[in-house]
């Protein structure tokens, strides 16, 4: 069953945490010294931070493992797939409690719920019975689908939800933050340096790696730099720690590494290396790599087609929502971009045409139909202070590399150095270093995008 995994693990994890679950519903006495004083107080417990790799985190978290086309690339923001090399977008930030509510309206009531069967034994006949089962499980599916396809969720009570995180609104989905070892000094940079030497002939590698050594063993180097003794030579990009990438885009800064790069930035490089340059594109069985290949709740994307977005379907799809005690999503479609906004009303639209034929039956609005009850002001989907849509049109002003390296030596020295900059900022910035921090991060963003090319689908 999809997810399976997910769930047991959480069930697991909430098994582990029963202890200091138990101790935040009861706060234990503790003897605190003053000075020379000593006084009884009561500890106030909070689980603040999870450190883990990325792979880890997206199960803490329960999200939808998805390399190529996931409605929701990170953790904690609500950003697209094919939107995240835009540097305009800004991140709109998941509330947990949110979410928390969703999910358990897609798990819907146990077979124990004193307050569902009551209801069920309110009703005049066995016709009704059935009719209202059958809609309360059309109100899971619906739940389940946009959790699937709006928000790349799986349906799991996260173990999360009954810990006590403190003021933290954005809860799992903020204190499961990026590693930045992974995501830059593991991803960026290892791709940069990719499209720099990898195109280059044997010969010249050699010729580099000759040269490298050479300088490397004549210099002793300051152990708070980044590592320089590159393992398999300076060309070879296998076998390296984070550190030695770093290193290496650190030796790029001098004489040699501008020889190199300037001979990459030649206009005629892609052309005369046309053979090599086949190497960027992306294999095509690799187009799908992603945990739930295969797997499907909702049929093909194509049913999708009958989806218009006029004013009568958009009504239809609200009424559907309320019509099944989903209300409470309505205003979170306003606060989304186009793009999700697009997703959920097919979802629904798509989801709700196909339950086929049976008798309607209007659900009472209350909390029995969900699996328990979320006692948090869920009104607003994200934590941002200000949310700022982002528009369609903002893609148009950003522009793509048409080379793999598409800009003057001058210019990709300039990207490196701000590359450089970034990794000492994360390691061992101060907090008065944070206020151009986001502009400066979106403008090396900027820069990526317009000077650099991977190749098509990587």
């Amino acid at each position: 069953m999809f997810g399976a995994s997910v769930r047991n693990y959480h069930i697991a994890l909430r098994a582990a945490l029963n202890e200091f679950i138990t101790l935040q519903k009861n706060p234990p006495m503790i003897r605190l010294r003053i000075g020379n004083e000593f006084q009884m107080v009561r500890a106030r417990l909070f689980w603040v931070n999870t450190i883990a790799d990325g792979l880890a985190n997206e199960q803490l978290v329960g999200r939808i493992q998805n390399r190529t086309t996931s409605p929701r690339l990170s953790r904690g923001c609500h950003c697209p797939q094919h939107l995240a090399d835009c540097s305009l977008i800004d991140c709109q930030f998941l509330r947990q409690a949110s979410i928390e509510r969703l999910v358990m309206a897609a798990l819907g009531p146990l077979s124990t719920n004193n307050g569902w069967n009551d209801y069920l034994k309110s009703l005049v006949n066995d016709h009704e019975v059935r009719a209202a089962e059958a809609t309360l499980e059309m109100r899971k599916k619906l739940a389940c689908s946009i959790l699937k396809n709006v928000f790349g969720q799986h349906v799991v009570d996260l173990a999360w939800f009954h810990v006590d995180q403190g003021p933290n609104p954005r809860g799992c989905f903020g204190s499961t933050s990026v590693d930045p070892m992974h995501a830059f000094e593991e991803g960026i940079v290892p791709n940069i340096l990719s499209v720099i030497l990898d195109p280059l002939s044997d010969t010249e590698k050699s010729k580099l790696d000759a040269i490298a050594l050479n300088i490397v063993s004549c210099n002793r180097w300051d152990p708070e730099y980044p590592r320089m003794n590159f393992s398999g030579g300076f060309s070879s990009l296998t076998q390296l720690t984070a550190d030695e990438k770093m290193g290496k885009l650190l030796l790029l800064q001098t004489p040699l590494g501008r020889m190199i790069l300037d001979k990459r930035c030649a206009p005629t490089f892609d052309d005369q290396k046309t053979a090599i340059a086949m190497r960027f594109s992306s294999c095509k069985e690799n187009e799908h790599d992603s945990e739930n290949d295969g797997e499907s709740e909702d049929g093909s994307s194509s049913t999708y087609q009958k989806f218009t977005g006029s004013p009568d379907q958009i009504t239809y799809v609200n009424n559907c929502l309320c019509e099944h005690g989903l209300h409470f999503i309505l205003p979170w479609i306003h606060q989304m971009i186009p793009f999700h906004q697009d997703i959920l009303r097919r979802t629904v639209f798509h989801v709700n045409r196909v339950k086929g034929k049976g008798r309607y039956h209007a659900l009472p609005d209350e909390m029995f139909l969900d699996r328990r009850e979320v006692n948090v002001d869920i009104s607003d989907l994200y934590c941002n202070d200000k949310i700022q849509p982002f528009h369609r049109k903002d893609l148009q002003a950003e522009q793509s590399a048409h080379h793999s390296i598409d800009c003057s030596v001058d210019q990709l020295q300039m990207l490196l150095e701000m590359l450089l900059s970034f990794h000492a900022a994360y390691k061992y910035g101060s907090s008065r270093d944070e206020a151009d921090f986001e502009k400066n991060v979106k403008l090396m963003m900027k820069y990526i995008k317009n000077w650099v090319r991977r190749g098509n689908e990587t």
